[in-house]
This record gives structure tokens, sequence and C-alpha cells, in this order.
């Protein structure tokens, strides 16, 4: 995704001595390969904080904070045959400034299919701005107020923005860097991308990936038919749901509730609690010190550290576990289940735990699954109709709380960790 571009624009020495008591457009005229262009400046001094309204906006629109007023840029570009008919024009498609009280409104006229125009607008860095646009790019910097966006087929860039922001945008990209407010993004057909924000995110795209690199907050994410990945983000929870993607998530987070319909999900660290769900694909766990609730319809499941407790099952896959002790060398309790594959269950000797084991096999197979322990088990066999049913008990180090694994048609290996 291509990042804030800083548009300069280069203003005729008549632009310096303009009014500031007033909001008269004043003209620049160049000409390009036959087209010429004209840059229509109005400045509008503002004493309270402004709020600004931008609608029918149709081309590219940058907004700059930090000025002591407010100035709109229009860069008009057209083909006629003089410049005197050029000047005529710009008044039929420039933008129509109106200011009331604390309120300037700024709004784009019909019917331009034969001209192209951009916008630059400057103001302070304490302003509230919202802009209705179609099918126009828009790039936010430097702001403290509240922005919201609706473009209907272009990218939106913010970048160190300290309000509320609302971006909305039914075709193109979001990113977001720099911001410490909450955030509200949407998109229709696009990727998010969002970088170092302090406040709460509610991000969603219907057919994109979400990208997200240091969250502080609660971060909601939801694609309809792409990847989530977040990095560092570990602030109060993670929500993040896709219909037919992976989830990826780097770092330390605190809790997560993490889906998806068709893909794989990797979480490095849990410190609270995960909730992770996946209908027919993998799920890794590198390291969980909260609670796990972990299942996957047609998927393998692998923890590599567990210290918090674990519901763990799968419908079609393999699970692997490896249990870490506290420091009483005592373990969470544990509930590890699969339908159609085998078990490996990884502990500490010197932990104190009651590991219960069951294998269900069809009786001609009783001999292809089984139970294997590095530790002393004890074992029994019993017939359950058309099946034999295969347990073990391990009493380490004299008991504890209670770990059961369970597994239809397939082995259960509890190895020394």
């Amino acid at each position: 995704m291509k990042k804030i571009v800083y548009t300069t624009v280069l203003i005729s020495f008549l632009f310096l001595i303009i009014n500031p008591f007033t909001y008269a457009g004043v003209m620049d005229v160049e000409k390009e390969d036959g087209y010429f262009i004209i840059t229509n400046v109005d400045s509008i001094p503002t004493i309270d904080v402004p709020n600004v309204v931008l609608d029918n906006i149709t081309g590219d629109l940058n907004i700059l904070g930090g000025y002591n007023k407010v100035i709109l840029l229009q860069r008009i570009r057209l083909l006629t045959l003089s410049e005197a008919k050029a000047q005529e024009l710009v008044g039929k498609y420039k933008a129509v400034v109106d200011k009331k009280g604390s309120t300037i409104k700024i709004t784009g006229r019909d019917n331009i299919r034969k001209v192209s125009i951009s916008y630059i607008l400057k103001l302070p860095k304490v302003s509230n701005i919202k802009v209705k646009a179609a099918g126009s790019d828009v790039s936010l910097i430097m702001l403290d107020g509240e922005i919201d966006v609706n473009t209907s087929g272009g990218d939106i860039e913010s970048e160190k923005i300290g309000g509320e922001i609302f971006l909305r945008t039914s075709g193109g990209d979001i990113y977001v860097k720099d911001s410490f407010g909450d955030v509200e993004l949407s998109t229709s057909g696009g990727d998010i991308e969002i970088e170092n924000i302090d406040g709460d995110i509610s991000s969603h795209t219907s057919g994109g990936d979400i990208i997200c690199r240091k969250a502080n907050g609660y971060v909601r994410a939801s694609t309809s038919g792409g990847d989530i990945k977040f990095r560092y983000c570990m602030g109060k929870r993670i929500e993040a749901r896709t219909s037919g993607g992976d989830i990826k998530i780097d770092g330390r987070l605190k809790s997560a509730t993490l889906r998806t319909s068709g893909g794989d999900i990797y979480v490095d660290t849990v410190n609270n609690y995960g909730e992770i769900i996946a209908s027919g694909g993998d799920i890794i766990v590198n390291y969980s010190s909260g609670d796990l609730y972990l299942h996957t319809s047609g998927g393998d499941i692998q923890v590599k550290n567990s210290e918090g407790s674990i519901d763990a099952m799968t419908s079609g896959g393999d699970v692997e576990v490896s249990k870490l002790p506290d420091k009483d060398s005592s373990i969470k309790s544990g509930k590890i289940t699969t339908s159609g594959g085998n078990i490996v269950f990884r502990i500490k000797p010197n932990s104190k735990a009651t590991i219960k084991a069951e294998v269900k096999v069809r009786k001609r197979y009783r001999d292809d699954c089984g139970i294997i322990s590095d530790f002393p088990i004890n074992l029994s066999v019993e017939s359950s109709g058309d099946y034999v049913v295969k347990r073990g008990t391990v009493l380490l180090n004299g008991g504890g709380n209670i770990i059961e694994l369970k597994t239809t048609g397939g082995d259960i290996i509890i190895e020394e960790f």
C-alpha cells in the first residue's frame, strides 16, 4: 500500500499577500501538454476550532494540519482554447466554499467529467473534519480533532491523528499510522493496514487482508476472504475473524478470540485467555501462560508450551501439547480430544499430575492403536460393542490435577518433556 504523499504546490507571489480577513479565491494559471492548469486558493480565517465539511468531492484530497487558518487549494486541469476561457470555466468547476460560524462547508460540483481536480486542504491541527467523496483518494496528517471520511472507491491514508477516526471506502485500501484515539475502519474490497495505535480499533474488509502492527487497545478485525496478521499488539484484547484466510499473531497478547472458517491460525504468545476456533485448518500456539480453548473441525493442533489450563479438540487431526508446571510443580487441568488422529502429550518429570488416557478403536484394528508412556502407567482393556477401549492412568509424583487424553482410532503417546 502506498504511504502518504506530501504534495507541494508552487504558489505565485500573489498568493502570499492574500488578505487574511477574506476568503475570496485567487488563481494561478499554468499550461502543460496542451492543458491549462489553474490553482485556485481560498484562505479562510478561523477563531474557534473549525468544523470542516467536504461534500461531493471527486478528486484526490490531501488534508494537512498545523496551520493557523484554513486554506483550500484546488488544482483544476482542463482542455480549452485560451487562458481566458480556462479562467472562465474555473468558476463552473471549482468547489464552493461557505462559512457559517465555526463550520466551513466545501461542496464539489456535479458534471465535471471533462476536467481533473485535486485538492489540498490546510487547516489548524485541532480541527474536526467530515468528508464525503466519490472515487477519490484521501490522505490526512497531523490533526487532533474527530475525523470522518467516506469515499466510494479510493484509498484512505492517515498519520499522526490525535482524535477519533472513522474511515470508510467501498473499494480501496486503508492505511492508518501513529494515531492516539479510537479507530473505526471499513472497506468493501481492499486491504487494511494499521500501525502504532493507542486507542481501540474496529476494522472490517469484505475481501482483503488486515495487517496490524503495534496496537495498545481493544482490537476487532474481520474479513470475509483475506488473511489477518498482528504483530506486537499487546493491548486489552484481540478479536479476529476471517471466513477464508489465515490468522497469524506475532508477539505477546493479553487475551484473544480468533476464528477462521477456512485457514490456519498461528499464535506466538497468549498471557491470559485464548479462544481459537478453525473450521478446517491447523492451530499452532507457541506459548500460553493463560487458559486455552482450541477447536478445529479437520486440522491439527500444536501447543508448544502451555502453563494454563487447556481444552483442545479436533475432529480429524493430530494433537501435540507440551505442558509446563507451576513453581510448586503442579499443573493446570486439561482435556485433549481427537476423533481420528494421534495425541502426543509432553510433561516435565517433576510435575504433579494425574493423566488419564483413553483409546477407542474398532475390534479388527485393536492392535493398530494403543497407549505409550515414558512414565509408569496402569493399563486396562475392555470391549464395548464393536469397539475396544484401552485406558491408562499415570500418577506422576503422587498425582495432581487431571489431564484427560481421548482419541478414536489413533495412538496416545505420553512423553517426558
